[in-house]
């Protein structure tokens, strides 16, 4: 009776079993044959997509009703703006989507001029995806995007459309800079202009030139050297004498607002080298003057490094200068010393003058104290000389600091500062304050300033020995920041440069550190406020002196 019953219940189960199965199996068959007829339920569009409901509903047609796609485009523009993936590759809407210009063209007016701002960015997201590249559509597009409201948009469609059209380009410029002035109140005009300057990638120099131009005006110095570059990239020939003259300006120009790295790569990137006379001589004096300025020695030394270089006949005295400055500076002062008297036989008195002290600061580094001491004095004594006393009293007081013979150094360093108008006097003025700052740390810290003629590393390690609790040693940190730069290691440069600024000791010199931090700053990535910030916080603190009237210059520049 027991196994009766057990063989029943076997054959109950199994029944209700197969008969749940069959039930499930023709739910889902009928679910897929009614509901979505021609569609695999599984299939990877589907998944895909949350969307695929209306997807799938879609029908390329030049006559098309646009609601479906208008609520297709509003379902793709929620689940980008969701996933943070703006224009996400869907490949079964571009397969539909008509391919009329026409019907583009149609609903994007008509909706715009409604001033049905919710449509029309729907039909703009459909626009950019699908529709042929046209500067007609690029145009409306430019009036369209304004109504959303999305500037940068508005301003990357005429940049498009000028590009897709180089004859109708006249007022494209004036079109974007009427829209940046309206998002003055919304974004930063150089937000846009650097977002433009990395998303446009253009195939004609013009709209870029004209992007260009339009971050010189809005003192947008990252985005016009992006724009710059990328302009000089895309030349489809060789570089005219008109195209080699503009390099050179951009050049110049980048110079004279202080960003000696934007125009030093300009030049490179111009092949500044292999141009033709006088272009190479104009540009190779700009080179040599910029990483002068930069202090980059190996660069210049590198360029002049050929032996016969200092004898060419375009050579200029200053760059001869600059040359011998940098076989110093790396450690040859050999060669600085033959270079500075190749620039005394010149003609020109003035820079016959500072060869003539940069001779001096040679034989002090070779060791033969006593000649540069002779060579001093007898510029001194010169009759003929028409330069100030200044900058030689100076030299001397530097040779008495490396002779140790600090209160000498310290008597010719008040006659040199009584001496106006030379960098120099300025610097024997801050010797003068070194001297009395502290007395632990002078045989470290004075071997590691940029007059002495020692190579950056030496004078870097002379420098890291200046004790912490000495008055050198927030100077040491200034002096070590400047070396750093001149070996390209910016963020150590910064790093240092803040640490004096965060220090508790001179204020004057935390000042000094700001300023110089803030200046690196305008270069990097999202800097440019940070900045700002920077120079209005020592205007508001500091009311007099050099460092805020060097802040005024950059918040000029920068706004």
């Amino acid at each position: 009776m027991p196994a009766y019953r057990g063989f029943h219940a076997a054959i109950f189960f199994s029944v209700r079993f197969l008969l749940r199965l069959s039930v499930a199996w023709l739910v889902t068959a009928s679910w897929a044959a009614t509901s979505h007829p021609g569609e695999n339920p599984a299939s990877p569009a589907r998944a895909a997509t949350p969307c695929g409901d209306l997807l799938a509903a879609l029908h390329p047609s030049t006559n098309a009703d646009p609601a479906p796609w208008l609520a297709a485009a509003r379902c793709l523009r929620q689940r980008d703006s969701a996933t943070g993936n703006t224009f996400a590759d869907d490949s079964l809407l571009r397969s539909r989507l008509p391919e009329s210009k026409a019907w583009y063209l149609t609903h994007l007016e008509r909706l715009r001029l409604q001033g049905d701002a919710e449509h029309a960015a729907d039909m703009a997201y459909l626009t950019e995806r699908r529709a042929p590249a046209d500067p007609d559509l690029e145009r409306e597009l430019a009036e369209v995007y304004p109504i959303l409201p999305d500037l940068f948009h508005a301003a990357l469609a005429l940049l498009r459309a000028a590009d897709l059209d180089t004859e109708q380009t006249a007022s494209t410029a004036s079109q974007i800079d009427n829209l940046l002035r309206l998002s003055a109140s919304d974004a930063p005009v150089s937000l846009i202009l650097d977002s433009l300057a990395r998303t446009f990638r253009p195939q004609h120099r013009r709209p870029e030139e004209i992007l260009e131009a339009l971050c010189w005006n809005h003192r947008d110095y990252p985005c016009a050297f992006a724009s710059a570059t990328q302009s000089m990239r895309i030349r489809k020939t060789e570089s005219t004498r008109a195209d080699i003259a503009h390099d050179l300006d951009r050049a110049d120009r980048f110079h004279s607002a202080g960003y000696f790295d934007y125009a030093a790569s300009i030049l490179e990137t111009a092949g500044w080298r292999t141009q033709p006379p006088p272009w190479r001589t104009r540009m190779r004096g700009l080179f040599i003057q910029i990483r002068y300025q930069m202090q980059d020695w190996p660069a210049i030394a590198e360029e002049s490094g050929e032996s016969p270089w200092d004898r060419h006949p375009d050579v200029t005295p200053p760059e001869l200068f600059a040359a011998a400055s940098a076989q110093l500076k790396i450690g040859n002062p050999s060669a600085a010393a033959r270079i500075a008297a190749r620039v005394e036989e010149g003609p020109d008195g003035a820079w016959a003058y500072r060869a003539k002290l940069l001779r001096a600061q040679a034989l002090l580094a070779l060791g033969r104290s006593d000649e540069a001491a002779d060579l001093l004095s007898q510029m001194k004594k010169d009759p003929d000389r028409t330069e100030a006393t200044g900058p030689i009293l100076f030299w001397q007081g530097c040779l008495a600091i490396e002779r140790e013979k600090y209160p000498a150094a310290e008597s010719l360093f008040v006659l040199a500062s009584a001496y106006t108008g030379s960098e120099e006097s300025q610097r024997a003025l801050e010797y003068r304050f070194f001297l009395v700052a502290d007395t632990t740390g002078r045989r470290f810290f004075f071997p590691g300033l940029q007059e002495s003629p020692r190579s950056a590393q030496d004078r870097l390690l002379r420098l890291a020995e200046v004790p912490a609790a000495s008055g050198l040693w927030v100077f040491a940190g200034i002096e070590k920041a400047q070396i750093r730069l001149t070996l390209h290691q910016t963020d150590s440069a910064l790093a240092e440069f803040e640490r004096v600024a965060g220090s508790a000791g001179d204020k004057q010199t935390a000042m000094l550190a700001n300023a110089k931090a803030a200046f690196l700053k305008e270069k990097l990535p999202g800097g440019k406020q940070a900045a700002l910030a920077t120079y209005e916080g020592l205007l508001i603190n500091y009311q007099r002196g050099v460092i805020p009237e060097f802040s005024r210059g950059r918040i000029r520049a920068l706004q």
